[in-house]
């Protein structure tokens, strides 16, 4: 492979966990010199929860760890690093003396393990490379089962007062009512339960309740933890206001383990960004941020896009969704894209009336409603349905000219019909 090709290969991203400066410095030569150096970068941390900290920002392809830590030892560590990283492969650098406690993490969920003291340069690469390769090899065959779970669809606003419950809620509803599969709408917005006071539900029970539940949720408990109007989506509401802070990560991605093999869709109502939000955008299969064209609601929106963007947020999960309020200067589609590198995905038009209307009656828009129908037909494009075709519509002197020329086409059947009869 010549050297320009090796060069356009996209490096592994390995984060190391090593409290020895002294063995992460060989590691860091080993992987980055020579002929691997532009196959590995290395994330060097020295303590579990700086590791953990780090897999908040995303981009790491493995994570090649020691057990003994300032801050963990034994099974201990890797039972939280496995925890944290249920979607990536572990590789365990153990010392000779603890080579039982090694096997046990295989039995836990490592994919391999190493002896510091019999390690060399091309042992361990080439027990990276055979780790990533065997784990995109069973995520492959796992590929089945892994498309009977939810696809989760993260609605963030790019700052407040942008509508982004309204999209979240209506959004829900018409992907249950135009794919007529399963749907949940979760509250995470941690206002005062937002999702609660737009979709005109009074919930018996609320996020929290499934939170603190979450080690014997079954079917029939979770049944009377949602709330489900007639024949619309089921929505875990939040209904007070809760800080970040209060927010266990670790047990609302528990939940969504739950949830996701129960679901087609779950929708998660995220607010704006915050110290739980910037976790939980990762856990989206999609996320649609959304935004009015105000000029200090699209400076927000645009540190927000810089912030996905430290957080290593892949840009194509990313739909914008343009809410059109009254403003002052109306920015156009095409300024909006340059100023965040970023497609338009929807633009929803001015709707005051319909949706003071809507709070009013305690429901969400009605379906003729113009904004109902432009959220709907992002429903579609999130769903990978086809567009409907547009009815074709005639006028009155189209209409006329069609019935003459049926007309004469039942005059000249008739007159041959006469021909043939003729003696």
């Amino acid at each position: 492979m010549s050297t320009k090709q090796q060069g356009a290969r996209k490096p592994l991203n390995v984060l190391l966990v090593e409290d020895d400066s002294d063995y992460a410095a060989l590691v860091l030569q080993w992987l980055t010199a020579g002929a691997n150096r532009a196959e590995f970068s290395i994330i060097w941390t020295d303590s579990l929860a700086a590791a953990l900290d780090r897999l908040d920002r995303g981009g790491i392809d493995l994570i090649l760890m020691d057990l003994g830590l300032p801050d963990s030892n034994g099974i201990s560590s890797f039972s939280q690093m496995r925890t944290k990283a249920v979607e990536l492969p572990i590789v365990i650098l153990s010392g000779g003396e603890d080579e039982g406690l090694a096997l046990q993490t295989i039995h836990d969920g490592a994919q391999d393990y190493l002896i510091k003291f019999n390690c060399t340069a091309d042992l361990l690469a080439r027990a990276i490379r055979h780790t990533v390769m065997r784990y995109k090899s069973a995520k492959a065959e796992a590929a089945p089962k892994e498309a009977n779970r939810a696809k989760i669809i993260g609605v963030l606003g790019g700052s407040g007062g942008v509508g982004a419950t309204t999209v979240a809620a209506v959004l829900a509803s018409e992907l249950r009512s135009q794919t007529d599969q399963s749907t949940l709408l979760i509250d995470l917005d941690l206002g005062p339960g937002m999702i609660a006071f737009t979709t005109g539900i009074d919930p018996q029970h609320s996020l929290s309740e499934a939170l603190e539940n979450s080690d014997r949720l079954d079917q029939s408990l979770w049944a009377d933890l949602v709330t489900r109007p007639a024949g619309d989506v089921d929505i875990l509401s939040s209904t007070r206001a809760t800080a970040a802070a209060d927010l266990d990560v670790e047990e609302v991605r528990k939940l969504l383990g739950f949830i996701r093999m129960r679901y087609r869709w779950v929708v998660l109502d995220l607010g704006r960004l915050n110290h739980f939000s910037k976790q939980a955008i990762g856990w989206a299969d999609e996320i649609l941020l959304v935004t009015s064209p105000g000029i200090s609601e699209l400076h927000q929106c645009k540190h927000a896009i810089e912030i996905m963007d430290e957080l290593f947020i892949d840009r194509e999960k990313i739909r914008l969704v343009l809410n059109r309020k009254d403003t002052g200067r109306p920015w156009s589609q095409k300024e909006i894209q340059n100023l965040f590198g970023i497609e338009i995905s929807s633009v929803l038009p001015p709707s005051h009336d319909e949706l003071y209307a809507a709070y009013l009656r305690k429901a969400l828009p009605a379906s003729p409603s113009k904004i109902r129908a432009k959220i709907g037909e992002l429903a579609r494009r999130v769903a990978g349905m086809p567009e409907p075709l547009p009815k074709r519509s005639f006028s009155l002197k189209a209409i006329k000219i069609l019935q003459f020329g049926v007309v004469n086409q039942r005059h000249a059947a008739a007159a041959s019909t006469q021909e043939r009869s003729a003696p």
